[in-house]
């Protein structure tokens, strides 16, 4: 795992805390969208919204397991001697 302790202001205990929680809320998503009880509702967040939160939680994690996020791109200009 990468030395660094926090990463896009999270630790690694907390994306695996917060990537469990957003997938909970997803399979929460397969009873419905919303619902009303007398004069009370809930509306559950879009899918979308849960999908991106994850990808996001997603990339830290993957930081911290494998030390990096993506490739480095590196610029060559090649010149004629």
């Amino acid at each position: 795992m990468s030395k660094v302790k926090y990463y896009k202001g999270y630790t690694y205990e907390e994306a695996l805390t917060e990537r469990k929680e957003i997938k909970e809320a997803i399979k929460a998503l397969r009873t419905g969208q919303s619902y009303t009880i007398g004069s009370r509702s809930l509306t559950r967040v879009k899918l979308s919204e849960l999908m991106e939160q994850l990808d996001f939680f997603n990339e830290i994690i993957d930081f911290f397991e494998n030390g990096h996020t993506r490739p480095r791109i590196q610029r060559a200009i090649p010149q004629d001697f």
